[in-house]
């Protein structure tokens, strides 16, 4: 009972809608957020049916819904799901708000049905936003309708609005397929990791838009490839995704042998948030925007059959096979690739960049090369990076933390023969210290004592600082492991010396604990627990 307590406690937080119809078609139960959406008490909805006329539900033309085709209804008499079906019910305030309902039957062990469960959302602002748009926005509705681009309108969480019929013809699916599912259902699992660090910074607000080439998968068992254009959207009280995807295939076998225009919308090349190349199938570049010749650094006058050899040149020598050999299984197999390098550029820093390219079939579905999206993921770059220096270091003293010394110490421990060894130093006192002359002189004493050993290792020595008063350094080789009782020396005197701070001069001393080990044969564990136990020990000798 505890646990079905918790579970009615889960749903009534969710800030979606669920309502449970009996088999009989009446109301058994709904939460919170349903009761706030139709503006009823529990006790209110119980017993109801869809076939109530209190609801007066109305559908998007303002016609009567009538009850016998209500979403639960129709659940329950066919046994299958209704998705997304948009609704205007009138509340007993008797304001209309508009919701989108999905029923799904459930079914019992032994495959009778056990129960309809239907979830609803508020939708009354984006509903209104649509019915009274400006002017403006009314010469462009229908235009959005009829664009030969496909375009929509996503919920927050990436379920699909609004679609046009360009959005529909490019996934192959009917509207009703389309509306209240995420586009992450009909793109190739692959792109959609490829860009959910990027989907991420759009929906926190770092980036102003977003641009991908993905592929989406149809019934009919085919592949699209579109490049994505995205962009939030402020529709009523809520933030939503406006989508626009151009077919990069169904463009190109439309104008194939169109005065040689090999990309369907020529303008692509004003966009300027992303680099687009194509290529032929012998690997010849023929077409290069002004985006990616900006990235690569190329002279707008070079030709693009020529931009290949220079574009390699900019890449870093550690980077180049791997690039050049996806550029070449591409065109071998005719398959789709991601690649990441780092390029050269003669004035600033190195830039990084992501290549993703997919092919293009001529109208006979032959191989016809394939179109590129180079896109600059410098900063996201330094973000990961900067994300994972935090994460393996201690945010005070600035060394490596636990994990930087399992990581470095398990690379070290797994090279066959390695010599190894590992310092423990505690510091005595500490908390003495800290309560004595408070907290921020105690944060000095780490810093100045983080310096200082600092001062004392050598590069390939690891230093960490694993717990608030304890210290390690990693020697890795023979030569540094033979300097070990010397380093321990040096440690316990540069602690010695007094350290000043705004409450007066504090003194430290070490308790150090040293163990030895092999590659092959010992853990970072077993270092560690050798080492305490030698501190232990120590301090017990000590009194």
């Amino acid at each position: 009972m505890e646990n079905m307590a918790l579970i009615v406690d889960v749903l009534d937080d969710i800030d979606e809608g669920i309502v449970v119809h009996a088999v009989g078609g009446a109301i058994e139960w709904a939460n919170s957020t349903a009761q706030r959406i139709l503006g009823l008490t529990l006790d209110e909805l119980t017993g109801r049916t869809s076939i109530d006329p209190r609801w007066r539900a109305v559908r998007v033309d303002g016609s009567d819904w009538p009850g016998d085709s209500h979403p639960a209804t129709v659940t329950l008499t066919t046994l299958t799901s209704v998705t997304n079906a948009i609704m205007g019910v009138h509340r007993p305030a008797g304001d209309l708000v508009w919701i989108s309902l999905t029923s799904r039957p459930s079914f019992a062990e032994n495959g009778s049905l056990r129960a309809v469960v239907v979830t609803c959302r508020d939708v009354t602002d984006f509903h209104r936003w649509w019915e009274h748009l400006t002017p403006t926005e009314a010469h462009l509705s229908p235009q959005f309708v009829r664009s030969p681009i496909a375009m929509c309108l996503s919920e927050f969480d990436g379920d699909v609005l609004v679609a046009n019929d360009a959005f529909c013809d490019l996934m192959g699916r009917s509207r009703a397929d389309c509306i209240g599912h995420g586009l992450h259902r009909f793109t190739h699992p692959d792109d959609v990791r490829a860009s959910v660090h990027q989907r991420e910074r759009l929906l926190d607000g770092d980036i102003p838009s977003l641009s991908v080439v993905e592929r989406y998968m149809r019934p009919d068992g085919t592949e699209r490839l579109g490049l994505v254009f995205a962009t939030m959207t402020d529709v009523g009280c809520s933030r939503q995704m406006f989508v626009q995807i151009i077919d990069l295939i169904g463009d190109h076998r439309r104008d194939s042998g169109v005065d040689g225009d090999v990309i369907g919308h020529r303008t692509l090349a004003t966009f300027a948030l992303v680099g687009i190349i194509h290529v032929d199938p012998s690997g010849d570049i023929t077409f290069v925007n002004d985006r990616c010749r900006a990235l690569f650094a190329v002279e707008s006058s070079m030709l693009p059959s020529r931009c290949r050899d220079a574009g390699l040149t900019r890449l870093h020598p550690d980077d180049r096979a791997e690039v050049v050999a996806a550029w070449d299984r591409a065109l071998e197999s005719g398959s789709a690739f991601e690649v990441s390098a780092r390029l050269l550029i003669p004035s600033g820093r190195p830039r990084w960049i992501r290549l993703q390219a997919g092919p293009l079939t001529d109208p006979d579905g032959d191989f016809a090369g394939f179109v590129g999206i180079v896109h600059d993921v410098t900063e996201e770059r330094l973000d990961a990076e900067r994300l994972s220096w935090r994460a393996s270091r201690d945010p005070l003293t600035g060394l490596g933390n636990r994990t930087f010394l399992s990581e470095r110490a398990n690379g070290a421990l797994g090279a066959a023969d390695q010599e190894v060894a590992l310092m423990l130093l505690n510091l005595d006192g500490f908390k003495t210290t800290n309560d004595a002359f408070g907290h921020v002189a105690g944060d000095v004493v780490l810093m100045t004592i983080a310096d200082r050993l600092g001062a004392l290792v050598d590069d390939e020595d690891v230093l960490a600082r694993i717990a608030g008063d304890e210290f390690a350094i990693l020697l890795i080789g023979s030569d540094r492991v033979a300097a070990l009782e010397r380093l321990v020396i040096d440690c316990e005197a540069s602690a010695a010396l007094p350290i000043d701070t705004e409450s007066g001069p504090v003194g430290n001393t070490f308790t150090v604990g040293a163990a030895r080990g092999r590659g092959g044969e010992s853990s970072l564990d077993e270092l560690l627990r050798q080492a305490d136990a030698e501190v232990t020990t120590r301090r017990a000798q000590l009194g």
